[in-house]
């Protein structure tokens, strides 16, 4: 079973408890994604593959990092899906997280309403 550590996102306060953590503005700061293997392989060469969807439906190259780095993300709804791969074994079932991140407030809805209304 895969884990993923969520300990160092920008999480909205409060909305976790609804099940899909709400991320503030990236802008352009990355967002890190860091996962692993809970279980100890003695031997076993893990490879990890993820997506983005929301973003990308191709699975990335296998690679033994652990971590996914995407920048430049939009506000918008995003599900991240890693799963593994030991030398010649079958593939691990996903792990998933799903997410929300704020657009910037220049980009909001009222922020538009109000540009408009201004003629700016």
């Amino acid at each position: 079973m895969l884990s993923l550590d969520t300990e160092r996102l920008p999480v909205v306060a409060g909305t976790v408890a609804a099940g899909r953590p709400e991320l503030a503005a990236l802008g352009p700061r990355p967002l890190r994604l860091h996962f692993a293997l809970p279980q100890l392989h003695t031997g076993a060469w893990w490879t990890f593959e993820y997506r983005l969807r929301g973003l990308d439906e191709a699975w990335s190259p296998s690679s033994r990092r652990g971590e996914a780095v995407f920048t430049n993300l939009p506000g918008g709804h995003y599900t991240f899906a890693v799963r593994a791969q030991d030398a010649g074994g079958p593939v691990s079932t996903e792990a998933q997280l799903s997410f929300f991140i704020r657009p910037p407030w220049h980009q909001t809805p009222w922020a538009r309403t109000i540009f408009g209304l201004a003629g700016l």
